[in-house]
């Protein structure tokens, strides 16, 4: 389905993007009809894709799009066609009044009641709106007197490899050369199809609730119509594709999600009350194997060759046997403390606290001076070392603040988002003997100027972020939901 517009409008509520547009007939002469109706109707959009219109060249200055925020494309996809041409009172004008064209893959079914008017009485296929303005350039063209040779020269020049065949162009200028007025197709004779009524379809669709895993032989078996007919029916009416389950790191339980949005607006309100501040006090550490050998990525290990040469080979790898617990603290100017567990040796709750005593509280004196007196704030996952009640009095004794971390959150921990990845990517490909050369690997990764920059990088990156947050979260509610396979969270504005 397919529509055809300006932009006079556009807003954002919670999630939902409204566009309100006001039509344009591609000809204005009184003999051709409007192709378009006035409508108002709220799409689902992806904030990718208003990036992408936001910064198209058919935006001009008096007809900007003014977007804020808008998250996850739910059941709708969309995508841009920008035509470069129309023709307005006799000429043909570039595309600075020209509209975009929306193909609306699916209407969610939450979208009826955003829906003021009926949107199948103004919405095409794409191929039907060409074929509408092709034929309405051919019909003022003849009523104006040219010649069907003529209106074929002109069209192939404005639409390019768009227009239409000289057959076609041909075809119908002799039919509105002898009366016709409709530039729609006539009525189709023949038997009507049934097998994709509103019966069947709602038939195949209870089937595959019951069964999401039931296959089209078995739907079009227990129907009765062909694998072909169901097939279509999937993919164009219910608009349902057939997807492997995700891996996600861990089922969270609704109590679970919920802790994972109250530790979000915490973090959020404290950095809305107390800015770089609170950013600065932040230590956070954890733990991670580092192998002797690593094998690359197989993003890493691409290489670019031509078109007629064979494809680089190489031999399949595992993960060496030989590996380090490392242990790892750090803040926003970089790493504090790094510390191979020796060999045998197990993370204990005893092991752990000794390390914040005798190790890193130290450290933070030693590099970050000031830091004590303004407040530590301690950040780490919720292994039970970490958690334990030893622990949370060795913090509590050394004045440190805990920092909240919701449980199964990985997304959440800046050790398992930026630092390991960064650092694991450094590592792979490389063969190391013992830990001594491995650990000269790491510090020499942790300590270079590129290692460095990063930091930097990663720190503004979440100063912005967390502006940017703000910013949208002024004079707005925030609105959030959360997903049912995993750790995902997505927050309207």
């Amino acid at each position: 389905m397919i529509n055809l517009h300006t932009f006079s409008l556009v807003q954002t509520f919670f999630s939902i993007l409204t566009i309100e547009w006001t039509d344009f007939e591609i000809l204005t002469s009184s003999n051709v009809m409007p192709v378009l109706r006035r409508a108002n109707v709220s799409l689902f959009i992806n904030i990718n894709d208003i990036n992408n219109i936001s910064s198209s060249g058919i935006f001009t200055d008096h007809r900007h799009v003014d977007v804020h925020f808008a998250f996850n494309l739910l059941n709708c996809s969309q995508c841009i066609k920008i035509i470069p041409y129309m023709l307005r009172e006799n000429r043909f004008y570039s595309r600075e009044i020209v509209g975009a064209t929306f193909l609306v893959n699916h209407w969610s079914p939450r979208s009826e009641w955003l829906i003021d008017s009926d949107p199948f009485i103004t919405l095409y296929t794409l191929m039907e709106i060409q074929k509408l303005e092709h034929r309405s350039v051919i019909k003022f063209l003849v009523l104006e007197g040219h010649s069907p040779s003529n209106i074929y020269e002109r069209m192939v020049v404005v639409y390019g490899d768009h227009a239409p065949s000289r057959t076609r162009v041909f075809e119908w200028a002799h039919r509105f050369k002898d009366g016709r007025l409709s530039i729609e197709d006539d009525p189709k004779c023949g038997r009507p199809i049934t097998a994709t009524d509103d019966q069947t379809v709602k038939a195949i669709e209870s089937l595959i609730i019951e069964d999401r895993r039931i296959t089209i032989h078995q739907i079009a078996d227990a129907v009765g119509i062909s694998t072909g007919t169901v097939d279509g029916i999937i993919h164009d009416q219910l608009h349902m594709t057939k997807v492997s389950a995700r891996w996600v790191p861990h089922l969270l339980t609704p109590d679970q999600r919920y802790e994972r949005v109250q530790a979000c607006q915490e973090l959020l309100a404290r950095y809305s009350t107390e800015g770089n501040d609170f950013l600065f006090r932040i230590i956070t550490g954890d733990e991670s194997w580092l192998y002797y050998y690593d094998p690359e990525s197989k993003q890493s290990s691409k290489q670019w060759k031509r078109a007629d040469s064979p494809p680089p080979t190489k031999l399949k790898q595992q993960k060496s046997a030989g590996k380090v617990l490392y242990s790892f603290f750090w803040d926003h100017k970089g790493i504090i403390l790094k510390q191979s567990v020796p060999a045998g040796v197990t993370i204990t709750k005893t092991y752990y606290a000794n390390i914040l005593v005798n190790e890193l509280h130290p450290e933070i004196k030693k590099q970050r001076r000031g830091l004590i007196s303004a407040g530590v704030i301690l950040h780490h996952d919720n292994a039970p070392a970490h958690t334990s009640h030893l622990v949370s009095s060795t913090i509590h004794d050394l004045k440190y603040e805990l920092l909240r971390h919701p449980p199964y959150s990985p997304d959440l921990a800046p050790s398992d988002y930026f630092l390991f990845p960064v650092l694991k990517d450094h590592l792979k490909g490389r063969h190391y003997d013992d830990r001594s050369s491995l650990g000269s690997s790491v510090y020499q990764c942790l300590n270079n100027d590129d290692m460095k920059t990063t930091f930097d990088d990663h720190t503004k990156f979440i100063k912005q972020l967390c502006d940017q947050i703000l910013q949208l979260c002024l004079n707005k509610q925030l609105y959030y939901s959360i997903e049912d396979d995993g750790c995902g969270l997505t927050m309207w504005f």
